[in-house]
This record gives C-alpha cells, sequence and structure tokens, in this order.
C-alpha cells in the first residue's frame, strides 16, 4: 500500500477494536476464539477491498496493531479513546498529512469486496 505523502487524495481509514472484544454479542453461540477470528477474518477482508489505497488503522490493541503492519497499513495508534474519537482524532491527522478524502470503513463489514485497479484509478481522476 502506498504510503501518504501529502499527493495524496484518497485513503482508508479502519477503526479496530481488539479482535479478542469484539463480537461480544455473538457470545451465546460462538466462543471467544471464534469471534476473535471472525473479527480479524472481516477486518482482512475490509484492508483487502481497499486494494492500492493507503490503509490507516485506528487502535489501541498491540496485537491489532501488528496485525496492521503485517498487513502493511499504517498503524494511528489511539490508546483509551474508542472508536468514534479514535476516528474523530485520526481524521484530522490524516488531513494534516494532505489526504483530501477519507473513507471511513468499520472492520467488521463481512461483505467487503475489493475493486479493480480502473475503478480506483477512476475515484482518483474524478477526485473522489
Amino acid at each position: 500500500m502506498p504510503a501518504v505523502d501529502g499527493r495524496t487524495d484518497l485513503a482508508v481509514l479502519v477503526p479496530v477494536k481488539a479482535f479478542r472484544d469484539a463480537k461480544a454479542r455473538l457470545a451465546g453461540v460462538c466462543s471467544a476464539a471464534e469471534r476473535a477470528t471472525l473479527a480479524r477474518w472481516t477486518a482482512d477482508r475490509v484492508v483487502d477491498a481497499a486494494g492500492t489505497l493507503p490503509v490507516f488503522i485506528a487502535c489501541d490493541d498491540r496485537v491489532v496493531a501488528d496485525w496492521a503492519e503485517q498487513r502493511g497499513a499504517t498503524v494511528l495508534w489511539r490508546p483509551g479513546l474508542g472508536l468514534n474519537a479514535a476516528v474523530d482524532t485520526s481524521m484530522t491527522d490524516l488531513h494534516e498529512r494532505g489526504v483530501r478524502h477519507v473513507v471511513v470503513a468499520h472492520a467488521d463489514l463481512a461483505r467487503a469486496e475489493s475493486r479493480s485497479e480502473e475503478h480506483t484509478s477512476e475515484l482518483q481522476s474524478r477526485g473522489l
């Protein structure tokens, strides 16, 4: 994934809570390990869907940060803020880095799909 260098108009921001804490509403039907696996799987799909766009992961969990770095994403460390404040702070950070447009894609979008390079280039050429 390309780095943001002040010339990037579009980036993807993914707020990710600790995998071990995700999907708590499924506790009655899935074990903690299954919920963590599901959370990582959906987060992987969201990062994959970003294609060649730069991806930033807002998180406060070391396991998530390590996963993000392994995926080639940039970690925006946001300890103790909660997901909404982490998004707000990260948006400000990305705008200060020169990113004009940010797609906030939550990590639990199970149906996230990747788009072609051509489609991404078309969006960027339109200033989106």
